[in-house]
């Protein structure tokens, strides 16, 4: 288990390396194929994503019909994160993700089932589970178990001040919460059931509205 995990935050560093090495222009995402034959493709470079704290009408919940369940388990919680996610059509797939805020280098490939089910043993109760929708460009995900209630909406972006595209019908932004560490996947993972009920009360008890000032700089 622990060479799995040294061998994922190994790859994600030579990403890293490589990216620096080859001085790409800013907002440029890389795609390659895995060369890890035992595995099937996966994906590696740079992410640009921002995330929003929102609240969905009823509605549209109505209107949005079924999503796609993820699982996500946490082996390693500080960065690099690595992640094992079950949920996706091409099958399991583990994720080592370095850097925070709106821009992360990472570095992933789809695993078979028992991988899978060793890297969630190891993970422990840093589990979660949510319902992911796409909707156009963004992703919206809804939270289960003890995080019920939490609804968080997501873009990936080819630059960082790239203009937002208008949320979908029925979904109010409350707030970025982009650079807030607390809205991360690893860390609500850490949280124990307690603690994630009440985390998610308070992060709706005040709320302000919102305005986006990184695009009108």
């Amino acid at each position: 288990m622990a060479r799995l995990v040294a061998q994922t935050a190994t790859a994600h560093r030579a990403v890293v390396k490589a990216m620096e090495a080859s001085a790409l222009p800013e907002g440029i995402v890389i795609r390659k194929d895995s060369e890890d034959t035992s595995s099937a493709p996966g994906r590696d470079g740079l992410e640009i994503e921002r995330r929003f704290l929102v609240r969905v009408s009823s509605a549209a919940w109505t209107r949005l019909g079924e999503g796609r369940l993820f699982r996500q388990g946490y082996v390693r919680s500080v960065d690099p994160v690595v992640r094992i996610r079950v949920g996706e059509e091409r099958g399991p797939v583990v994720t080592s993700k370095s850097g925070a805020g709106v821009r992360r280098t990472e570095a992933e490939s789809v695993v078979n089932a028992a991988v899978a089910d060793a890297l969630f043993a190891a993970a422990g109760r840093a589990v979660i589970e949510k319902v992911r929708w796409r909707l156009g460009r963004w992703e919206l995900d809804r939270f289960l178990g003890s995080l019920d209630g939490l609804e968080l909406l997501e873009i990936e972006l080819e630059e960082e001040l790239e203009p937002l595209p208008p949320p979908p019908d029925g979904i109010k932004v409350l707030r970025e919460v982009t650079d807030d560490g607390r809205f991360t996947s690893a860390g609500i993972a850490q949280m124990k059931a307690k603690k994630r009920r009440a985390f998610v009360r308070k992060v709706y008890r005040k709320v302000r509205g919102w305005k986006d000032t990184r695009t009108s700089r």
